[in-house]
């Protein structure tokens, strides 16, 4: 974490065990997800929101899959 400070990446303090856990189960079961859409999947179950994106590539079987809400901006 001091290394990600260093170089001005600010994070959450709500980054919790049960956050880091979210992401990574959801790596381990959807693999051809990215890790940082892993992140912003797990975001958004934290604030009850949906996720904001034009990339129907991994989006679009995860909607399938009703892992998450997901508003297509094109």
């Amino acid at each position: 974490m001091r290394d990600l400070a260093a170089v001005g990446i600010h994070t959450r303090r709500d980054m919790s065990t049960r956050f880091w856990l979210g992401v990574g189960a959801l790596k381990g079961t959807i693999r051809r997800v990215s890790l940082a859409d892993c992140f912003a999947v797990q975001l958004s179950d934290v604030l009850n929101c949906e996720v904001v994106t034009s990339d129907h590539h991994e989006f679009d079987a995860l909607v399938a899959q009703h892992v998450c809400r997901v508003r297509f901006i094109r």
